[in-house]
C-alpha cells in the first residue's frame, strides 16, 4: 500500500490508480484519501512504497480509470527491477535483481558478500544471493527487521558446532539461539563471522532428486525455484544434507 504523509503523519484510505511518467507499462497505486483540497494546494509527499502492477495483468481490473496525480505531488525517483513485479515495503521478504556490476562496484569477486551489503545499502537487514544468476543481474532475497537479524558469533563457536563447516554451523547456531535457521552472509573476519538470523520462514527437507529434477546439480538454485514452486517468494539452502534430504528455508 502506498502512504501518503503530511508533516511525517501516514494517512491512509482508498486507492487510486496514476500512471508515473517515463513508466508506461506500471501502474503505481497511490494512497489520497484523508487529503483535503486545501492541503493538496499547498503540496504534499507521497511515500512510494508501494505495489507495482504489470497493466499487461488479465487480473487487473481495467475499468478503473487511469488518472494523474496532483501537479503538487512530490514524487521521488523509483527503480524497478526489469522482470520483477514485487510489493516494495520493508514489511515483506522482497526478491531483487540488482546488475552483476552494482555488486561489484561494492565488493568485487564475491557476490555472497555483496548482495548482503546491497540489501542493507536499500535499507534491509541483510541479503542472501539465492543463486540465480544471467548474463547481468543476480536474484537477491532482501529481509527486513521483521524477518532477520543479524549476529557476528566467534569463529571458535561455531567450530565448536561443526567443525570446519561455516555454512551448517550458522544455521544450527541460529537455531541454539532460538531462531528458525540462519544463513552465512559470508562476512568473515580474523575471528567472526556474519550469520544472518531467520527470524520468520518455513523450513523444509525437500529429497535431493526432487532438486535434480528442477536444477540438477545445483540444489542452491533448485533449493530456490522449488520454494518458488511450493509458493513461497524465494527459498534457501541451509547447507544441511544428509545424502537424501536437503534444509531450504522458505520466505513467504
Amino acid at each position: 500500500m502506498n502512504i501518503a504523509t503530511k508533516d511525517g503523519v501516514a494517512i491512509k484510505g482508498f486507492t487510486q490508480r496514476s500512471e508515473i511518467a517515463g513508466k508506461s507499462n506500471k501502474i503505481f497505486l497511490l494512497d489520497l484519501k484523508g487529503i483535503t483540497d486545501e492541503e493538496k494546494s499547498k503540496g504534499f509527499t507521497i511515500v512510494v512504497t508501494v505495489d507495482v502492477i504489470d497493466k499487461d495483468d488479465e487480473n487487473l481490473n481495467e475499468a478503473v480509470p487511469i488518472v494523474t496525480v496532483a501537479t503538487t505531488a512530490v514524487i521521488p525517483p523509483v527503480t524497478i527491477p526489469s522482470g520483477f513485479i514485487e510489493p516494495a515495503t520493508l514489511e515483506s521478504v522482497i526478491r531483487r535483481a540488482p546488475t552483476i556490476a552494482e555488486l561489484e562496484a561494492i565488493f568485487p569477486g564475491n557476490i555472497d558478500v555483496a548482495a548482503t551489503r546491497w540489501a542493507q545499502q536499500q535499507g534491509f537487514v541483510a541479503g542472501i544471493w539465492d543463486h540465480e544468476i544471467n548474463a547481468t543481474n543476480v536474484g537477491v532475497i532482501c529481509l527486513s527487521s521483521k524477518f532477520a537479524e543479524r549476529f557476528a558469533p566467534t569463529i571458535a563457536e561455531l567450530e565448536a558446532i561443526v567443525p570446519k563447516n561455516i555454512d551448517v554451523a550458522a544455521t544450527r547456531w541460529a537455531q541454539q539461539q532460538g531462531f528458525v535457521a540462519g544463513v552465512w552472509d559470508h562476512e568473515i573476519n580474523t575471528t567472526n563471522v556474519g550469520v544472518i538470523a531467520i527470524k520468520v520462514a518455513d523450513r523444509f527437507n525437500p529429497k535431493i532428486t526432487e532438486l535434480d529434477a528442477i536444477v540438477p546439480k545445483n540444489i542452491d538454485v533448485a533449493a530456490t525455484r522449488w520454494a518458488q514452486q511450493q509458493g513461497f517468494v524465494a527459498g534457501v539452502w541451509d547447507h544441511e544434507n544428509d545424502g537424501t534430504r536437503v534444509g531450504v528455508i522458505c520466505f513467504s
